[in-house]
């Protein structure tokens, strides 16, 4: 019998992706496959400029690092881009980060940040899920209550 989804998963959210030009990526994505161009939000504290392209339910993030210092710098350098994380919409985040932490995981920031769209997120250690870098993200947030 399967587990019951207690934990608040509630879909894929999205699909970020580290490229070398964004807008070259972008172009690709719309043209070959599709996708439409929703926006582009450069962060100047993470050194990425992020574009935002959407496919009906599909969401993807196409990441450009901006400096060697940005945090996804190495990613490209290393592995010469590809699926950097794959984010999941969760109900209550603050719950879900209790759980990981209350079960061994780690979160790279125990404290959620403001993703790009105003949601909070955190990211799971790629340590503990098979390698694989995962972003959680709580939508629809009232800032006045947090």
């Amino acid at each position: 019998m399967p587990k019951k989804n207690n934990i608040g998963i509630v879909a894929l959210d999205h699909i970020g992706i580290v490229v070398n030009d964004v807008n070259l990526s972008k172009s690709i994505y719309e043209n070959v496959f599709g996708f439409t161009y929703k926006n582009t939000v450069v962060l100047e504290d993470q050194g990425n400029k992020i574009a935002v392209l959407e496919s009906n339910s599909l969401k993807l993030e196409l990441i450009q690092p901006l400096d060697n210092y940005s945090n996804t710098y190495n990613f490209l350098m290393t592995r010469g881009g590809g699926i950097h994380h794959i984010a999941f919409q969760v109900r209550n985040i603050e719950l879900m980060i209790h759980n990981l932490l209350k079960n061994g995981m780690q979160v790279i920031n125990e404290n959620v940040i403001e993703g790009i769209d105003g949601s909070l997120v955190t990211f799971i250690h790629p340590h503990f899920i098979d390698k694989v870098l995962i972003e959680l993200c709580q939508k629809n947030i009232d800032r006045r209550l947090i």
